[in-house]
């Protein structure tokens, strides 16, 4: 893997993030407007408010750890996705260009969150590849 690569995961980490953040934060909002109004037009219950904070709190886990996070919010998204086509399935069609954007921007934040994890583990075996490198030639008497 190349730092090319490498780049092009982070920039997908953080796009997956932005994704988790947005979505969390509007759901948020929304929730608390319905709260605050008490004019529920959304249809909106405690569950929605429930999954608007695990989304921003797993947006803030993936600055730590990427894969986690992002793969975590993926799937609440998912699962919360088909709750709702469940209980009602006229809304598989509305917002379906939205839903698509969002279930993109998490995925490919999760490939590229998995890309960065491969790239450090090659870079540690590299290190170490190295380090045995410089101990032998120590050993030797001989330096690089």
């Amino acid at each position: 893997m190349t730092t090319e690569d490498y780049q092009k995961g982070l920039s997908q980490v953080k796009t997956g993030r932005i994704t988790l953040f947005v979505i969390g934060g509007f759901t948020l909002l929304v929730g608390l407007y319905v709260i605050i109004s008490g004019n529920n037009i959304f249809n909106i219950d405690e569950s929605v408010m429930i999954d608007a904070v695990l989304l921003l709190i797993f947006g803030f886990i993936s600055y730590r750890y990427p894969l986690l996070g992002l793969g975590l919010g993926l799937g609440l998204y998912l699962l919360g996705q088909l709750f709702i086509i469940i209980e009602n399935p006229e809304m598989i069609t509305k917002g379906i260009f939205i839903k698509m954007y969002v279930v993109y921007g998490l995925f490919m934040g999760v490939k590229g969150a998995y890309s960065i994890k491969s790239y450090d583990k090659e870079e540690d075996l590299f290190s170490k590849i190295e380090e045995i490198g410089q101990e032998t030639t120590e050993e030797n008497g001989e330096l690089r």
